[in-house]
């Protein structure tokens, strides 16, 4: 289940991804997958 901090946090972290994925001219979608599944791992 989503918290509304969770779902703001993910959301800072999109951006976040976003703006890293057009320096790297990397797919915002692929980046945030790729992290996300991160830190999946980390946890």
């Amino acid at each position: 289940m989503f918290t509304s901090k969770k779902f703001e946090l993910l959301q800072k972290d999109f951006r976040q991804i976003k703006n890293n994925g057009m320096r790297q001219r990397m797919h915002p979608l692929y980046a945030w997958l790729k992290m996300s599944c991160l830190k999946r791992n980390r946890l």
